[in-house]
């Protein structure tokens, strides 16, 4: 969230696609401003100078999963390559520009030995995003702007549909999860307030505006309803800068989404929680992270069944937990990151509700490698074991559909570079 930053004093913002990792001068943010109006977690960025590139980011990852067991699995991977930067712009402003390549296939289940059918793919870029941070009242006031342009795949055929249903699962965390969109407009303001000499407060407000655009070949443009979001937190601070403890809330709300001139779908305004805290005894560092998403219903509101909303429907309750541990040797940092994702997609007894097809855990973990390239670069090696299953149900009409394993794994190379560090 926007506040996030102004409760730190200043407005350094890197937009990550949705997550964001400590890194020497960057660390990661809730949202004040939200996920509504930033598209996605900010990370801040120390001011090197008044002007130019501040930092370049290239968190590249690989994440696969197999879904099923040994008689029939299905594998989903994507490799995700985003390109972030932010620009100083003079002492109060900041522009953020991102986008992203993505690689992701689908190997469609083989059972009882009877040879799968051909893969399913979809690469390319994603949408150019733009976002102007600007800071006033001695860094108490940030206002924010952001543009969208159309960059992306759109108009999608059945072969790449097939790919982003595949993508959209909320219980394996896929970082690129739509390639392309329309025109996006978005905005918003925070403003942050000091209540004593260790606790700070932020309340913020934001809004999404986007374009219509032709999701799937041969049908009307799609056309997302506005999203709204309002924001709060508050951070309490220990002896040093870093917060000790921040709590962050915010509401979200959309409008209906619409196929030509029709509403089809309204989704369910939800309320996200968050708390974030950080440890520093000697040379050890830790970080937890935990987060909850309450969604009211989505409603379907023209018939079911169309290609778009099958994809869009995405109610249900999540609860996330992320946290590293490890020790600083001298520059660099090695310990260990674990995550675990929940996700409850509530009762579908009347054989209506697809999101409980996704009910279920998943777990990861693995080891976390940081250190310096010269005067200016940072890299960080991870990887982590991912393990979790999606959980039993009954359909309307008594079928049991069993619970399926799911296993894989996931690599990070995150690579940053501060040109005017020292």
């Amino acid at each position: 969230m926007i506040a996030g930053h102004l409760r730190n004093g200043r407005a350094r913002s890197l937009a990550v696609n949705g997550r964001g990792r400590s890194q020497r001068g960057l660390r990661a943010l809730p949202w004040i401003l939200g996920p509504a109006a930033l598209g996605g977690v900010l990370c801040l960025a120390p001011r090197v100078d008044a002007s130019g590139i501040e930092v370049v980011r290239i968190p590249a990852s690989y994440r696969t999963w197999e879904i099923g067991d040994s008689d029939s699995t299905m594998t989903v991977s994507q490799l995700h390559v985003p390109i972030v930067t932010s620009i100083g712009l003079g002492e109060s402003a900041d522009l953020v520009l991102s986008t992203a390549y993505g690689s992701s296939t689908v190997e469609p289940p083989s059972t009882d030995g009877t040879a799968s059918a051909s893969d399913l793919s979809m690469n390319g870029n994603g949408d150019v995003k733009g976002q102007l941070f600007v800071r006033l009242l001695d860094n108490r006031l940030l206002l924010q702007a952001g543009l969208g342009v159309p960059a992306g795949k759109v108009g999608l055929d059945t072969e790449q549909l097939t790919v982003v249903q595949a993508l959209g699962n909320p219980l394996l965390g896929f970082r690129m999860k739509h390639y392309g969109e329309g025109l996006d407009l978005s905005g918003g303001a925070a403003f942050a307030v000091p209540l004593g000499s260790s606790v700070t407060a932020a309340v913020g407000a934001g809004f999404v505006t986007r374009g219509a655009y032709e999701f799937v070949a041969g049908e009307d443009d799609f056309k997302p309803g506005q999203e709204t979001s309002v924001s709060g937190g508050v951070d309490i601070l220990s002896s040093g800068a870093r917060p000790a403890l921040r709590l962050d809330a915010s509401y979200r709300m959309f409008g209906a989404d619409q196929l030509g001139d029709n509403d089809i779908f309204q989704e369910g305004n939800q309320l996200e929680l968050q708390a974030t805290t950080s440890f520093r005894p000697a040379t050890a560092r830790i970080d937890l992270t935990g987060r909850y998403v309450l969604k009211d219903d989505n409603e379907i509101l023209d018939p079911p069944g169309t290609d778009v909303e099958k994809i869009v429907m995405d109610a249900g309750t999540a609860f996330f937990v992320q946290g590293e541990a490890g020790f600083l040797l001298g520059s660099a940092f090695l310990g260990v990151s674990g995550n675990l994702t929940s996700f409850d997609g509530g009762e579908d007894g009347d054989g209506t509700t697809s999101e409980a097809a996704y009910t279920g855990s998943t777990f990861g973990v693995g080891p976390v490698l940081e250190f310096g390239l010269g005067d200016s670069g940072r890299l960080r090696l991870g990887g982590q074991y991912l393990t979790g299953s999606i959980d039993e149900r009954t359909l309307a009409d008594e079928t049991v559909v069993p619970s399926i394993d799911l296993s894989g794994f996931d690599v990070v190379v995150s690579l940053s570079w501060s040109p005017g560090a020292r």
